[in-house]
């Protein structure tokens, strides 16, 4: 499991630095996907161990592009215990789902539409 956060190219120095104050400071290498496809898509990974379990945590920091702008923008706002958290829209989840294409993200994706992963049908 990873925490996933959309990060505006501009301000990633500035992400990095919130979360190496929250603990997370083991970096990795910058990952960058989509080569072949000709849109690459940049991920700035940095993990902590969990103090309990000694489990690493790693907190993805997905750098927007083009192909994540409207995500960005369809970002929602919610109150969660007096504490104002935005988080991407479920279309905006899906989207990210299906450009990642993997195994698990189409199982998720199929979920989020409501279909069986087995043979789209609506559940």
């Amino acid at each position: 499991m990873d925490i996933d956060l959309l990060v505006r190219p501009e301000q990633l120095a500035d992400a990095i630095r919130v979360a190496r104050g929250n603990g997370f400071d083991l970096p990795a290498r910058k990952m960058v996907f989509g080569l072949r496809t000709g849109i690459p898509r940049e991920v700035q990974r940095v993990s902590k161990v969990d103090p309990h379990s000694n489990d690493l945590m790693p907190l993805d920091l997905l750098l927007v592009n083009a192909e994540l702008e409207a995500v960005w923008r369809s970002r929602m706002a919610f109150d969660v215990g007096g504490h104002r958290m935005i988080v991407v829209s479920r279309d905006g989840l899906a989207t990210m789902k299906r450009i990642a294409g993997r195994p698990q993200d189409l199982v998720d994706l199929a979920k989020l539409e409501g279909r069986s992963e087995n043979d789209g049908t609506v559940e």
